[in-house]
């Protein structure tokens, strides 16, 4: 799965807002300050995979299907998403 870097520290930073469920995330001042820590941890996985394996994870043509959640509205949306994947290619194991 992927999000839009602008939407998954919206979610991040709001769902913080709301409740403490997020306890591996720190404590944000912001969503842009959420973007700028997920923007470092992605080139740090990023090059970390490239080193050990590699690897560009974010890669798409490493993956048989990706869906992009990022206009999501639900959780519900999204699963919707995964199974037509999984019917459109045949993905049943």
């Amino acid at each position: 799965m992927t999000v839009d870097t602008n939407e998954a520290a919206r979610r991040i930073y709001e769902s913080k807002k709301k409740e403490d469920n997020r306890g591996d995330e720190p404590d944000y001042k912001s969503a842009d300050d959420a973007e700028k820590t997920i923007r470092h941890r992605v080139e740090v996985t990023k090059k970390q995979f490239q080193d050990l394996y590699g690897v560009d994870f974010m890669d798409p043509a490493n993956y048989d299907a990706t869906i992009d959640t990022s206009g999501q509205a639900s959780g519900h949306e999204t699963v919707e998403k995964i199974l037509k994947a999984i019917k459109e290619r045949d993905l049943n194991p």
